[in-house]
C-alpha cells in the first residue's frame, strides 16, 4: 500500500509541475483571463470581442448554442480565415429550433454533433457537456 501511495503522490507532483510550467509560459505570452457572470455581466459582449480578435483557431464545445451574437462572431472569424470548429449536443441541437448548428454549417464552419446522453447514469443532467 505504501508504494501505491508514493506513486500517486509522485504523479500528483508531476501533474502540478507540468501545469505550473504550462500556465507560467502561457502567462508570459500575454494571455489575460477575465471572470464574467451572467446574465447581468453581459458575458456575450466579452466573448464577441475576443472572437473578433481571434486570428488562427477557435474551438467550441457547448451544450446549448442559441446566441445570434456569438454565432455571427464565429462566422466573421471564419470569414477572416480563422479555423473554427464547434461540437454541439446532438439532442439539444435537433430538438431546439433556436440552436445555431445549421446556421454555423451554412457559414462554412465545421460542426460536429455528439450524443450527450449518458446511458449508464440515472442522474439528471449527467450527460456530456452538461456540467453546472
Amino acid at each position: 500500500m505504501k508504494t501505491k501511495g508514493k506513486r500517486q503522490k509522485a504523479k500528483g507532483i508531476l501533474f502540478l509541475t507540468f501545469y505550473f510550467f504550462l500556465f507560467t509560459s502561457v502567462g508570459r505570452a500575454g494571455m489575460a483571463v477575465q471572470a464574467c457572470f451572467s446574465p447581468l455581466g453581459k458575458c456575450s459582449s466579452h466573448i464577441v470581442r475576443e472572437l473578433a480578435q481571434a486570428q488562427k483557431e477557435i474551438l467550441v464545445a457547448i451544450y446549448a448554442f442559441t446566441s445570434d451574437d456569438l454565432a455571427w462572431g464565429l462566422a466573421k472569424a471564419r470569414q477572416r480565415g480563422a479555423k473554427v470548429q464547434v461540437i454541439l449536443d446532438k439532442e439539444f441541437d435537433a430538438g431546439n429550433e433556436s440552436s445555431k448548428g445549421t446556421f454555423l454549417e451554412q457559414q462554412g464552419i465545421s460542426v460536429r454533433r455528439i450524443s450527450g446522453l449518458n446511458k449508464g447514469s440515472r442522474a439528471r443532467g449527467a450527460g456530456l457537456m452538461h456540467q453546472k
